[in-house]
């Protein structure tokens, strides 16, 4: 039986990780900004950046910082750096993906009935 490749590792813990923090946090973070009607792409943005800050102290600072000898000054190397910017890349990306997807800034017509649902917000932060 072939060991999977690196490429099937990252994408396994992606979703490892990526599921339950979308569950978790995205869902609560949806309701909330729903509720306050924050429906613009710049709350969503602002959120993506919380997130993958929250992602990079919990993740990728005591992956490198658990090894001897290492300092937080040995995180500006390449390989932390990557590892932190495709974090960060990921998340904005998926979350400006739902938002696309899911456009809360727009008031839609049900299919069914014909009315319009309450999706009206100022479409500012």
């Amino acid at each position: 039986m072939a060991t999977p490749s690196e490429g099937h590792f990252v994408l396994i813990f992606a979703a490892l990780i990526g599921y339950p923090v979308g569950l978790g946090a995205g869902i609560p973070t949806y309701l909330l900004f729903q509720h306050r009607k924050w429906t613009g792409l710049l709350p969503y943005l602002l959120a993506s950046g919380a997130f993958s800050g929250m992602l990079v102290g919990v993740l990728i600072f005591p992956l490198h910082l658990t090894k001897p000898g290492v300092f937080l000054i040995d995180l500006i190397s390449p390989t932390p750096l990557a590892q932190m910017a495709a974090l960060a890349a990921a998340v904005t990306t998926s979350i400006i993906v739902f938002w696309l997807i899911d456009r809360p800034d727009r008031a839609f017509p049900h299919p069914f009935t014909g009315e319009v649902s309450e999706r009206s917000g100022d479409g500012g932060g």
